[in-house]
C-alpha cells in the first residue's frame, strides 16, 4: 500500500512511534516543550492524529513539533519551493554557514547541527560550485568535478555512533 500522507505527517507519527509514545504522550511533551499555554492535552492529542494521518497541517506548531523530536523545522517541515540555503539555515538553526563549519571542526556536533549541514549542503548547486578557473588548471582533471553528497554513518570518524 502507497502512503500518499504528506512527508511531515509520515515522519510525525515514526518519530513518535520510535519513542513508544501514544499521540497523548505526544501532546504532553508539545505542552512541556511550549513556552505559551496550549489547549489541554486530549484537544492537543485529537489535533496530533489529524496532523499525522494529514487531514490538517500544523501551521502554527511546526516550530514546537520539531522542538519536540529535537530537530529543526525546515528539516521536518521542508518548503516546497526553491530555497535561498544561507537564509533559511541561519533562520531555522541560528547558525550560519561559517558557524557549521566551526562547530563541525570543533566537534561540537548534534543533530541540530546535522539538520542545519543537510539544509545546506541540499540547497548547494553544484554548478554554482564550478569556476572557469578550474578549466585553467592542469592538475584538475573531469572525474574531480563529481560532488560527493553528504552521507553521515556510524563509520564516519570522529561522529560518536
Amino acid at each position: 500500500m502507497i502512503d500518499d500522507r504528506p512527508h511531515w505527517a509520515q515522519r510525525m507519527e515514526s518519530e513518535r512511534a520510535a519513542r513508544g509514545w501514544s499521540p497523548l504522550d505526544a501532546a504532553r511533551a508539545m505542552r512541556a516543550h511550549s513556552s505559551h499555554e496550549l489547549p489541554d492535552e486530549r484537544t492537543v492529542a485529537r489535533s496530533w492524529r489529524r496532523w499525522e494521518v494529514g487531514a490538517v497541517e500544523p501551521r502554527d506548531h511546526k516550530a514546537l513539533i520539531a522542538a519536540v523530536f529535537g530537530t529543526t523545522t525546515h528539516a521536518f517541515f521542508p518548503v516546497d519551493h526553491r530555497r535561498d540555503g544561507n537564509t533559511e539555515v541561519l533562520d531555522v538553526s541560528g547558525m550560519d554557514t561559517v558557524e557549521i563549519v566551526a562547530r563541525l571542526r570543533a566537534s561540537d556536533i548534534n543533530e541540530a547541527t546535522l539538520d542545519a549541514l543537510r539544509i545546506t549542503v541540499d540547497s548547494v548547486n553544484p554548478l554554482e560550485l564550478w569556476s572557469p578557473a578550474y578549466a585553467a588548471s592542469p592538475t584538475v582533471r573531469p572525474a574531480q568535478y563529481s560532488f560527493p553528497s553528504l552521507t553521515v554513518s556510524a563509520e564516519t570518524p570522529g561522529l560518536p555512533g
